[in-house]
């Protein structure tokens, strides 16, 4: 980020259990080669019993498989859907089924914007902002031989990403702290998770990212909140001070999908099981 319109990110939700562990390794196996990193979320931070677990997996989630799709210059975008999009959820929902991570989930998400306050080379503080037209897929093409679609899964939502401006400098916070901060602003946060990428898993770093989410009724809610919490609050300050940057980025959940078994799977889910 950022990128010159909006785009759709693919992710794979396994939840922390033997089964979804191995079916999570296999089906990067077979996908690493396409583009999809693996993100270790090492904590979940749940405000109310009950509410929406990140990327609907049952249990506590463990791991994010994920992928970007952009539009390619020759298309247009229900072309891109059609042809690479929609395949590639296909092919991925398949891919889980015959691992036999039957929990995992497939969130197709669409981020239409993002604020963000970062540094430039002199260390000042540098402000990025865009926000697009969300790219909605209509429900009548959200259909897969190899999954089923969730209902009650929220459409529009808000990330708030949290990092260390520099390892040196950064106060100590844990995944607790980073609700209250964003909540003295007016702000409902439903969950946060503590994860390190891939590239931060390869570089070695000892330190976590955050992401705390909240949910919005429609598009036009995003961009509002966001401006407001970014231009005239001092959301962004307040992390500023502490040694922590933020990122605001504006989300359609597009759908979020159950792998469906497949019989091949079966028998290699009872011997993970036993």
């Amino acid at each position: 980020m950022p990128y010159g319109e909006s785009y759709f990110e693919l992710h794979a939700g396994f939840p922390d259990d033997a089964v979804s562990r191995a079916g999570a390794d296999q089906f990067l196996n077979e996908n690493a080669r396409l583009g999809w990193t693996r993100s270790v979320v090492s904590a979940v931070f749940i405000k109310n019993p009950g509410c929406v677990d990140p990327h609907n997996v049952p249990g506590t989630l463990e791991s994010l498989i994920s992928r970007q799709v952009f539009r390619s210059d020759e298309l247009s975008w229900p072309t891109t859907i059609r042809r690479f999009a929609l395949p590639l959820v296909e092919s991925a929902l398949r891919d889980l089924g015959e691992a036999g991570a039957t929990n995992a989930r497939l969130e197709i998400e669409c981020p239409f914007g993002w604020l963000a306050a970062s540094e430039d080379a002199s260390g000042s503080e540098l402000v990025e902002r865009a926000v697009f037209d969300p790219i909605r897929i209509p429900a009548s093409e959200l259909q897969f031989s190899s999954g089923v679609r969730m209902a009650d899964v929220p459409e529009w939502e808000i990330h708030f990403v949290v990092e260390p401006r520099s390892i040196e400098h950064a106060q100590p916070t844990t995944m607790q702290d980073v609700p209250p901060i964003i909540e003295q602003h007016g702000v409902d946060i439903e969950q946060t998770i503590q994860y390190r990428s891939q590239a931060m898993l390869a570089a070695g770093a000892n330190h976590y990212k955050y992401i705390s989410t909240a949910y919005y009724p429609d598009p036009e809610a995003v961009v509002s909140e966001a401006r407001r919490l970014f231009d005239h609050s001092n959301l962004v300050e307040d992390f500023w001070s502490r040694g922590y940057r933020l990122t605001l980025i504006l989300e359609h959940i597009v759908g979020c999908f159950q792998p469906a078994l497949k019989a091949s799977a079966v028998q290699n889910v009872l011997s993970h099981s036993r």
